[in-house]
């Protein structure tokens, strides 16, 4: 081999190690491709990874406590804002309930992440959630915490509109710690009229 060559493996060489670290953004964890369920501030984080980067429905449903029975103490629900319940949905008659079953979420957000036979999937995914290193502390006391006025952004842009959603505002978590993995049993939505 000539020293030309050399040069050029080496610098092909830097160039595969190292474009990470020149060429490639650091992604917040928030975006990083592993799921952290190690506190609750991490699961929130995971969450928005889920939302915004993987749209994984296996990953979605890890995060969440409970997926075996409805009547399950530990079963996850998630609670629409007071403010929507009762809401007819324009186009398509559909009446905003209290609460989804952990069935009932997994099945919307499967539909929002991979379409379905009549619905196409969205076009754009995001979801921002502002303030979870108060809710990083690995030590939490027992099985449960909750984490109250968790600030989110979720940005939806569905494939068949000309516009998009936008839910900014407060939202409650309740979270069960199972093992070492601090799972959502509860979101509270509180974003209503945004």
């Amino acid at each position: 081999m000539n020293k030309i060559h050399i040069v050029l493996i080496a610098i092909l060489a830097f160039l595969m190690i190292g474009s990470e670290c020149i060429f490639g953004e650091t992604k917040p964890r928030s975006q990083q491709s592993s799921l952290d369920r190690s506190t609750p501030g991490r699961t929130l984080e995971s969450l928005a990874y889920v939302y915004t980067v993987s749209r994984n429905i296996d990953d979605y449903k890890r995060l969440l406590s409970g997926g075996g029975g409805g009547d399950s103490p530990s079963a996850y629900a998630f609670y629409f804002d007071p403010n929507d319940v009762g809401t007819i949905v324009p186009g398509s008659g559909y009446q905003i309930p209290q609460s989804w079953t952990y069935q009932e979420d997994t099945t919307a957000t499967n539909t929002m992440f991979n379409g379905s036979a009549t619905v196409e999937k969205a076009a754009d995914i995001s979801l921002d959630i502002l303030n979870t290193g108060q809710y990083d502390d690995p030590s939490i006391p027992g099985n449960t915490y909750t984490a109250n006025n968790v600030m989110i952004q979720l940005y939806l842009w569905p494939h068949d509109e000309s516009f998009a959603y936008l839910a900014t505002g407060p939202c409650d978590f309740e979270f069960v710690k199972v093992g070492d993995s601090w799972l959502i049993k509860a979101w509270y939505d509180r974003t209503g009229g945004s």
